[in-house]
């Protein structure tokens, strides 16, 4: 339905210079007045939901997996501690999805960007853990996930430094991720044998 109507709007609207817009665009072109309010209230209800749902799910993320491990003294299983720890994740999850959205034009930038820094932590614990031999204890598991993704958060900011070199500004953040990810999996695997 959705590739339908945009392949319709497409059709119907072929100058239209901004595409994220080619669903109000077309109901604006061809939807009579109530039928119209109805389309952007159920436009709305469909953005709300969706907010609605990601930020109670960051927050009991952010809840359950962030606070409660930190706070050693705190009882999560209490109500109104578990509560007010939602609460902390709510804030934290709007402030962040307000700066994260501010930054980002597009959910495609933001996928590849959030995918560079992320992935080289992940990717090689995530393999290894079908395979025995591959497999790292758990110490240095955490350290190669906090160095893959710091050195792929760093190389992001600071790639930018070697404009006068064109192979170092076009090294993606994976890249370097995966590099100091990889030596620190390979000495956990010798360290093993």
């Amino acid at each position: 339905l959705t590739n339908t109507t945009g392949l319709y709007s497409k059709a119907i609207l072929p100058n239209l210079e901004n595409p994220v817009l080619a669903f109000p665009s077309l109901a604006e072109s061809i939807l009579s007045p109530g039928f119209k309010g109805v389309f952007f209230a159920a436009l709305i209800a469909t953005i709300l939901s969706t907010l609605n749902s990601f930020v109670f799910l960051s927050a009991t993320t952010f809840s359950r997996d962030f606070i409660f491990r930190l706070n050693l003294n705190a009882n999560i299983t209490k109500p109104k501690s578990l509560i007010k720890f939602t609460q902390i994740g709510i804030l934290v999850t709007l402030v962040l999805s307000i700066v994260i959205a501010y930054y980002f034009q597009s959910v495609v930038e933001l996928w590849y960007t959030i995918g560079s820094i992320c992935i080289p932590g992940l990717i090689l614990i995530v393999v290894s853990s079908y395979y025995l031999k591959l497999q790292i204890n758990s110490n240095l598991a955490i350290i190669e996930i906090l160095s893959g993704v710091s050195a792929s958060l760093g190389w992001l900011f600071f790639r930018g430094y070697f404009h006068d070199n064109d192979l170092l500004n076009q090294l993606e953040p994976m890249i370097i991720g995966l590099l100091v990810a990889s030596v620190i999996h390979i000495f956990g695997i010798l360290k093993k044998a």
